[in-house]
């Protein structure tokens, strides 16, 4: 059971609500000046340098980042920010610098459609099967679900079903603009609650040596004190921004790869201090956990919401939890895009092709968007924890499409439509197998909050699934390449 739901003040909700309703604003203005599938989707191709960065930051970061990695490192310490939070900052430069230029070359729309391009159908349909599964925003779904709890004390259920259908209003109705247009607003209110709230939660705790005292030196430890293993698996999750979805929405929708390059160095440099933010609080909530200012049981993914209104002021309290609910929705409305244009742009329209058409292809999208935001409901309770959700996610995203998309942009000439398909179908089969094995012999291991299967002798854990799945999608390609050239 949680602790009890936390005490807000009037004034505090009713800047929350506020927020809220001015979301639901943006998304009926723009609804008004869609006209046709590329603004609704890609926003026409036009973004500049300042919308793309606010629109990268706040949603890539959602309350996986807030509550998930505050989470992490009230347990875990600095490792949270130096050895699982920097390799995508070597992965986003890699992004920004490797892939922009080349994916504005070959002018698609979505990674399925660079797939479908390079490799043919059955790989555009492995490619949007593991796209749609990652961009379900099921981790913000359950960063709703707990701050609702942790405010209201209402169900799991009721926070997930609100929080998914206030997202659904909104980008149903406008789309990849009013995307971009409400993230600007949220960039704003995330990155300034957050820095507020730091200096507050901080002091209450004597600094870093009152973390240290608390919570023992390994906490200041920059490659902490797991398993080397198991933080390599965590640090390797980075792979998945090679070929994140959203990554390459922005990137097709900007003006340029100019554009795109000076965007993710800006995004670069928020991401890190806000991973420091969260990092901060979520460690001095674990030595309030340790020192009984904190009730010991409270739920690590709850630690954040917990510990920060109660040190702001009235007024502040609000602004911050318009922070969080600002971090939630930028990354719910982005990913619920994204996840039902892989269902209806990439699976439903070269099968419908031409008869759907510019405004088939919107109404077929909002009603995606709706049937998705239902099944971030159902997949987010299932998950216990915020870290097990994504690492299964950016798994099953890295394991099928990283090869064959790597190979289609800088392999040229060396492409089979069956190295594609084996290697997409090899990465996503061996990722659901190693997963479903767990499931069913794994035991949980409490001290890592995960599951492991002991085979020979030597521990398996949840986390190691890429180290077995990567290796299975660079066969497939390898076999479909030397079969391919021997026909």
């Amino acid at each position: 059971m949680s602790p009890s739901p936390v005490t807000i003040h009037p004034v505090d909700l009713a800047i929350v609500a506020a927020y809220l309703l001015a979301m639901i604003g943006v998304g009926w203005f723009v609804a008004r000046r869609i006209r046709g599938f590329a603004d609704f989707f890609v926003a026409g191709r036009a973004l500049t340098v300042p919308i793309l960065v606010t629109s990268l930051v706040s949603s890539y970061y959602g309350l996986d980042a807030l509550f998930g990695d505050s989470g992490d490192a009230s347990r875990e310490g600095v490792v949270v920010w130096f050895t699982y939070g920097r390799p995508y900052t070597l992965a986003l430069v890699l992004a920004a610098f490797l892939i922009a230029g080349r994916l504005r070359r070959v002018q698609v729309v979505s990674i399925p459609d660079l797939l479908a391009v390079h490799y043919g159908r059955p790989t555009q349909v492995a490619g949007a099967i593991a796209s749609f599964l990652y961009s379900l925003p099921v981790l913000a779904i359950m960063g709703l679900a707990a701050m609702t709890e942790v405010l209201f004390g209402t169900p799991l259920w009721v926070g997930a079903t609100a929080g998914a259908a206030l997202s659904v209003a909104y980008v149903a109705m406008g789309g990849f603009w009013a995307d971009t247009l409400t993230d600007t607003v949220q960039f704003v209110i995330m990155c300034v609650s957050l820095a507020i709230a730091l200096p507050f939660v901080l002091q209450a705790v004597g600094g870093l040596d009152g973390i240290a005292q608390a919570l023992g030196p390994e906490a200041l430890d920059p490659l902490g004190a797991a398993p080397p293993l198991y933080t390599i698996a965590y640090a390797a999750t980075a792979l998945s921004v090679l070929v994140e979805p959203l990554f390459y929405q922005r990137i097709v929708a900007a003006r340029d790869a100019a554009a795109v390059r000076r965007a993710f160095l800006w995004g670069v440099v928020l991401w890190a201090a806000y991973d420091w933010a969260t990092m901060g609080i979520g460690m001095a909530g674990g030595a309030m956990m340790a020192t009984g200012v904190l009730p010991a049981d409270t739920p690590r993914d709850q630690v954040l919401i917990r510990l920060v209104p109660g040190y702001l002021p009235i007024g502040l309290s609000g602004f911050f939890l318009g922070g969080c609910l600002a971090t939630a929705m930028s990354t719910i409305d982005s990913y619920l895009l994204i996840a039902a244009g892989n269902l209806v742009y990439d699976v439903y329209r070269p099968v419908a092709a031409p008869a759907i058409g510019d405004k088939g292809l919107i109404r077929g999208t909002r009603v995606a968007i709706v049937l998705s935001a239902a099944a971030c409901v159902v997949i987010g309770l299932y998950f216990e924890r915020i870290k097990e959700a994504w690492n299964f996610m950016a798994t099953i995203l890295t394991a099928t499409l990283l090869v064959p998309v790597f190979a289609a942009l800088f392999l040229p000439g060396r492409r089979t439509p069956l190295a594609g398909t084996l290697s997409s179908f090899g990465g996503l089969g061996a990722v659901s197998a190693f997963f479903l094995a767990l499931h069913l012999w794994g035991v949980p291991e409490p001290e890592l909050e995960t599951r492991v299967a002991t085979v020979g002798g030597v521990p398996i854990l949840r986390e190691y699934a890429l180290f077995f799945a990567l290796p299975a999608s660079l066969l497939g390609y390898a076999a479909g390449t030397a079969a391919g050239r021997r026909g």
